[in-house]
């Protein structure tokens, strides 16, 4: 199973609400079904940002990328316009 970053937990809950929870437990499983359907192996720890997970990872044929797993872009924007209100009123 993959970690999620408590970052990145924290993030999505306090500016996704309800929908943060969803995607942060999702993610594990979501990430599963994603390394085991493009047969991609990862190769180091989890990176995020606030809004995505993203994991290293190298394809079948040895060719190093990254899988990243982003929230839904309702939360997205939900994300942006909180984090915009908060750098204005600030």
């Amino acid at each position: 199973m993959i970690d999620i970053p408590e970052e990145l937990a924290a993030t999505q809950i306090k500016y996704g609400g309800d929908a943060g929870r969803e995607f942060i437990a999702a993610l594990p499983q979501r990430a599963a079904d994603f390394l085991e359907r493009w047969e991609l192996r990862q190769t180091g720890r989890p990176m995020h940002g606030w809004c995505a997970l993203v994991l290293p990872v190298e394809r079948p044929d040895g060719t190093p990328a990254a899988l990243k797993l982003a929230a839904e872009q309702v939360s997205i924007g939900r994300i942006l316009l909180a984090q915009q209100a908060g750098r204005q009123a600030g």
